[in-house]
């Protein structure tokens, strides 16, 4: 019964609190997007703790599951508030994973087997190699969703300029 499940010893082991602590501090990892999310564009995506950041060969677009209303021709509908972060005069750069993780994910959806994708890889780390000249950005899973850096060559002239389109105000 459901009250079963909230005494600690009826629990399996995977659920109890202890287990979920250290699951909710492992770092999910980047996941390539291999049908389950419907752009294209979108290379690889993370979610953690309710924000989701969605990898481009332009940047990445992040999302916490909010949204807006906008009214176009008469018609209101609700929009993803999503802002999008994209580096000034970078050229696009397909991102490239490495370090697996232990884990791999599974998404089974609908009825076609087809489209099924079991025991996908979950990366540490994504790279976009001379986004700019000599200029390689690296973006690293962390225990709280990720982190990105700049790895300049001795040779390059770093402009580095982020714009971050879809952000209306910003609060301390």
């Amino acid at each position: 019964s459901a009250a079963d499940l909230n005494h600690p010893g009826q629990r399996p082991s995977h659920l109890q609190p202890a287990h979920a602590a250290k699951l909710n501090a492992t770092p999910r990892g980047f996941i390539p997007n291999v049908g389950q999310l419907p752009n294209e564009a979108v290379k690889f995506a993370i979610r953690d703790r309710g924000v989701s950041a969605y990898f481009t060969d332009q940047g990445f677009v992040l999302w916490n599951g909010q949204t807006t209303t906008v009214s176009q021709d008469g018609i209101e509908m609700k929009v993803p508030v999503a802002p999008r972060w994209t580096l000034v005069g970078a050229r696009p750069v397909e991102p490239v994973a490495s370090k697996t993780f232990d884990h791999t994910v599974s998404f089974f959806r609908g009825n076609d087997a087809a489209k099924w994708h079991a025991n996908v890889p979950a990366y540490r780390d994504l790279r976009y190699p001379e986004i700019l000249n000599g200029i390689e950005l690296r973006v690293e899973s962390r225990e709280r969703g990720f982190e990105y850096s700049f790895h300049v060559q001795p040779h390059a002239k770093p402009d580095l300029r982020i714009r971050y389109d879809g952000i209306t105000s910003l609060e301390k």
